[in-house]
């Protein structure tokens, strides 16, 4: 499978939060439930953009834990199936990058 560059993941007509599968306070309650040590706080939750890359919507948000560590959320919805993950951004990904990195490391994407 080749990769398109990040930057060509294209944007979707509703490039905003509402137009998620899952409401933000499901979202923060999720992070909460991950980050059980209270890292997370609602008011970091700041969303980013949506993406269209490898036949799945993604809409991308960003927060950072107490300790100033730099997370993303994604939400993806591919089909009928929603999934949602976060992770750190340790190797200071940009939100595209970090699409490609998770693909990757699930062992969706060679």
């Amino acid at each position: 499978m080749s990769v398109k560059p990040a930057e060509a993941f294209p944007r979707l007509n509703s490039d905003n939060s509402d137009s998620c599968p899952l409401p933000v306070d499901e979202i923060q309650e999720y992070l909460r439930l991950e980050d059980g040590d209270g890292g997370f706080q609602n008011r970091q939750l700041r969303f980013v953009r949506t993406a269209h890359a490898f036949d799945s919507d993604y809409w991308i948000w960003e927060y950072n834990l107490k300790d100033g560590t730099h997370c993303f959320v994604t939400v993806e919805k591919s089909g009928r199936e929603v999934m949602t993950g976060m992770d750190w951004n340790t190797g200071k990904l940009s939100p595209e990058e970090y699409i490609v990195n998770q693909r990757r490391r699930s062992g969706r994407m060679q």
